[in-house]
């Protein structure tokens, strides 16, 4: 049975791998996501590679806290399984939601050439077109704040990033139609 220096270093010797990884999931599930967050990352101390330690912390990561800090455990946890379809869509939506749409169609032609479905990807490549909901969100806040020039900013990125969708400069538009008198 292979136990890790963290659970020994907390006094849990005892501990297997598995056991400290069901630790930190009761931690998820309780809303300690800090004390989930050191178990997992001490566990990677011990086994850096670990695919389901960091998929656990990635996918943790991409729900709760800024999606940079998912990337590089999803990266891992890929390299580590290329053929789970369900890691690569993460590490795209990390990548995407951090505002790297070229990084994230670079996930994509990995995707491609692992051999995944086409029709999944197809719809993959069609989310990558539509910005999330959250930047949407921010700009209709920043204008509801009336924090005109921070709008103008990110309605601006976010029709750099997504050029082709009519929301993107509709929302540019009603931005600048709050600056004009």
């Amino acid at each position: 049975m292979r136990t890790c220096s963290l659970a020994t270093s907390c006094g849990w010797s005892d501990l297997s791998l598995a056991q400290v990884l069901q630790r930190a999931k009761t931690h998820v599930q309780r809303g300690q996501i800090d004390a989930a967050l050191k178990l997992y990352k001490g566990l990677l101390v011990t086994v850096p590679n670990h695919p389901q330690v960091n998929t656990e912390l990635g996918v943790l990561c991409l729900r709760l806290r800024p999606p940079q800090e998912a990337i590089k455990p999803l990266e891992k946890a890929v390299a580590a399984l290329p053929l789970a379809f369900e890691l690569w869509v993460c590490l795209l939506v990390a990548h995407q939601w951090c505002g790297n749409l070229i990084k994230a169609k670079e996930v994509l032609v990995s995707m491609r050439e692992k051999g995944f479905p086409e029709n999944e990807l197809m719809k993959l490549e069609q989310e990558l077109k539509e910005p999330p909901s959250y930047r949407i969100e921010v700009v209709r806040e920043l204008i509801e704040k009336q924090d005109v020039v921070g709008a103008e900013i990110a309605a601006r990125l976010l029709v750099e990033d997504y050029p082709d969708h009519e929301a993107a400069g509709l929302l540019l538009q009603e931005v600048m139609e709050t600056v004009s008198p």
